[in-house]
């Protein structure tokens, strides 16, 4: 992500206690740092800057400085502390505030970083680079329509932007808007041949459950860049689809290698354990999904069905009660639930879920879905879990603030 230059007026707040001589070893320090920081030599820089600091804790662009060094070193711990502290000194800088944003999003504070970047775009409203960060936090805290709403808008404020163009694409796809999605492969995203470009188009393929011409697409992305977040598992995904397990189980197990909180990745892998019947294993990966979405229906429903098929009833009857209050109209939920009912002879409530089941088979019946017992008997299909979000990583390049000559 790059953002602009700032140059930073006063070198010292007012009220700095440093004697003369201080301040110009501090400024000699400061001027070392952003010599260093413009060659690259981010470890230099940040020793340079660290002495400026010594001798002057004020003074706000080397704060601010080193801040992105600690950014760029990948340290993004220090550059929250860092950062925040230029920012409790001059709180009306943007741009220090974007980048405490951008070190919060890395490291994986995303309401945190969705308030600095709310902030950011209340000062300077249609900030391109704040809304495409924007949209990516709403996308990791779940919230995919307004993640797709900002991007909308950084877009629409930067069309060049290819990459918020690549990750709205992939919203589309996590909220069945495919069309939309695949007018940004006709507009934004025409002519592209990355590694990107070609995950796009295999997920919409795979949202239309067109798996083999998927895997051709995939297969383009992943000689391109093997490592590219999602790809692994929309590849699991089109082999689940074509039922070839094994390659489904190669390419999930990967994905969770390279990516261990892929929610996705442990849903459908806990999926095909389950039709392969190694239950330890499924439970697994359900709990791993289940820390990070717990109020998943879908996840619950299949640790409630190993629940029970294992005896731990009272666990199963917790867990489908869990997932039938998420979605009240989650037939095969109740079908399950009841059948614990019935287990534990509460004769009452067994009574109550079969008319449940019984309003909610009609209501199938109307929409042309099937009767209840098809639709149980689909329970072997493989589950429609809200696709993947291609979530390029955002990079920065050092922008250093100058300090003007005095």
């Amino acid at each position: 992500m790059r953002l602009a230059v700032v140059i930073i007026w006063l070198s010292l707040l007012p009220g700095s206690a440093q004697s003369a001589p201080q301040a110009d070893a501090s400024r000699t320090h400061f001027n070392r740092g952003v010599e260093l920081q413009q060659k690259g030599d981010l470890d230099g820089a940040r020793q340079a800057y660290e002495e400026a600091l010594r001798l002057a804790p004020r003074r706000v662009e080397a704060l601010a400085n080193l801040g992105l060094v600690y950014l760029n070193l990948g340290r993004n711990e220090k550059a929250i502390e860092t950062l925040g502290k230029a920012l409790a000194l001059k709180p009306e800088l943007t741009s220090v505030r974007m980048f405490l944003g951008l070190a919060r999003f890395r490291a994986e504070q995303f309401e945190a970083a969705h308030q600095e970047l709310v902030k950011v775009l209340e000062a300077q409203p249609g900030h391109p680079q704040a809304l495409h960060l924007l949209g990516l936090c709403r996308l990791k805290l779940d919230r995919i329509e307004d993640g797709a709403l900002a991007l909308e808008a950084a877009l629409q404020a930067n069309p060049n932007n290819v990459e918020a163009a690549y990750t709205l694409a992939t919203a589309y796809i996590g909220i069945g808007e495919i069309e939309k999605a695949e007018a940004l492969l006709e507009g934004a995203l025409r002519g592209q041949h990355s590694a990107e470009a070609y995950l796009v188009r295999g997920s919409i393929l795979n949202a239309k459950r067109a798996a083999k011409d998927a895997i051709q697409e995939l297969r383009k992305a992943k000689q391109l860049n093997e490592k590219l977040p999602t790809l692994r598992t929309q590849l699991g995904y089109a082999y689940l689809l074509l039922l070839e397990y094994e390659k489904a189980a190669g390419e999930l197990q990967t994905a969770l290698a390279q990516t261990p909180a892929d929610f996705h990745a442990n849903a459908y892998l806990a999926w095909l354990y389950i039709q392969e019947k190694r239950y330890p294993e499924a439970a697994e990966r359900l709990s791993a999904g289940l820390s990070q979405k717990p109020d998943n229906a879908t996840m619950l429903y299949q640790l409630g069905h190993i629940q029970q098929i294992n005896g731990q009833v009272e666990l199963a009857l917790a867990t489908l009660e869990r997932a039938v209050r998420l979605r009240p109209e989650y037939l095969s939920a109740h079908v399950l639930l009841a059948r614990v009912y019935s287990k534990l002879k509460r004769t009452d409530d067994f009574a109550r879920e079969q008319t449940i089941i019984r309003q909610l088979t009609e209501k199938e019946q109307e929409k042309n879905l099937g009767t209840q017992e098809s639709y149980v008997e689909q329970e072997n299909t493989l589950p429609r879990f809200i696709e993947g979000l291609s979530v390029k990583p955002t990079s920065t390049k050092p922008t250093i603030k100058k300090e003007v000559p005095q």
